[in-house]
């Protein structure tokens, strides 16, 4: 998608090719039997990703973006429990 963005902006024109009946590649979920949405990528954003926010942000996707804190937990070596909060 970044690429098609970056070729519009040369000039070009761009045709996108989708299997699916939504887009996305690996960054999209689907809603199962119950009605949940279930992720099937990766799906949290660092603050950090400047190109990622610049990028929706250019194409209008930023308003739909849901930014929350969060935390990561993780075990050291030797069973220490560690974590990274992310607001």
């Amino acid at each position: 998608m970044s690429t098609a963005v970056e070729l519009l902006d040369q000039g070009h024109e761009v045709d996108i090719y989708e299997l699916r009946s939504f887009i996305g590649g690996k960054v999209a979920s689907f809603v199962c039997k119950r009605g949940n949405h279930i992720e099937i990528s990766l799906h949290v954003f660092f603050g950090c990703y400047n190109n990622l926010f610049r990028l929706t942000k250019k194409v209008g996707a930023d308003e739909n973006l849901l930014m929350k804190d969060h935390t990561h937990k993780f075990v050291n070596k030797g069973g220490e429990i560690g974590g990274i909060v992310i607001s």
